[in-house]
């Protein structure tokens, strides 16, 4: 049975908002609500890249592409995101 290597699994793009409101209009930066989680999915046998993989957090989906990459958009800042990954004949 075949297992699954995450590498790179990254939290990235959580951009802060500005918005005027402050004290004499200055910008005020408030906490980003959304980001975006993406990484490559690897056979851990030979690290080939694997495609067609489901990856799942919090309610939202991607499959891999063909080298093995994905990116979930729009997922919610903050801890505790359980991230699913599934592909037909390999083991979670």
């Amino acid at each position: 049975m075949n297992c699954i290597r995450i590498v790179g699994l990254l939290v990235v793009a959580l951009t802060l908002g500005a918005c005027g409101g402050g004290e004499g209009g200055t910008p005020v930066s408030l906490p980003a609500t959304t980001g975006t989680v993406s990484g490559t999915v690897l056979a851990s046998s030979n690290g080939a890249p694997l495609a067609g993989v489901a990856v799942t957090a919090a309610g939202r989906g991607a499959s891999t592409a063909a080298d093995g990459t994905y990116a979930l958009t729009e997922v919610p800042a903050g801890d505790g995101k359980v991230i699913s990954f599934e592909l037909a004949g390999h083991a979670k």
